[in-house]
């Protein structure tokens, strides 16, 4: 049996499963539907796991923090060279997933 995860649902469970404060509204609305549309082009189902994409995801409010954690990153150009994800959100804030890290 398949559950269907609504943006609702994913708001709901991700906020009572994470660390307070972890992603933004925008940001989890903007990460639900990267993960939706990552769903549709490959064909793949992801699970509901709030603790797995709160560790393979982080938000920052902006370049500048991003930069605090990545200072190799030379400009705002070079993030999406950097990780696997880059989900720019609509305040200037970003969500970059930490498990397709390519800094190395």
């Amino acid at each position: 049996m398949i559950l269907d995860v609504t943006l609702y649902r994913f708001v709901a469970e991700m906020q009572a499963n994470t660390t307070e404060n972890q992603f933004s509204l925008n940001g989890l609305k903007a990460l639900y539907e990267e993960l939706i549309s990552e769903e549709k082009s490959l064909q793949f189902e992801h699970k509901l796991d709030p603790v797995t994409v709160a560790c393979s995801y982080t938000e920052y409010e902006n370049y500048e923090a991003l930069k605090d954690d990545y200072p190799w990153i030379a400009s705002e150009d070079d993030i999406g060279h950097m990780f696997h994800t880059v989900i720019k959100l609509e305040d200037g804030g970003f969500i970059v997933n930490e498990t397709g890290d390519r800094q190395k």
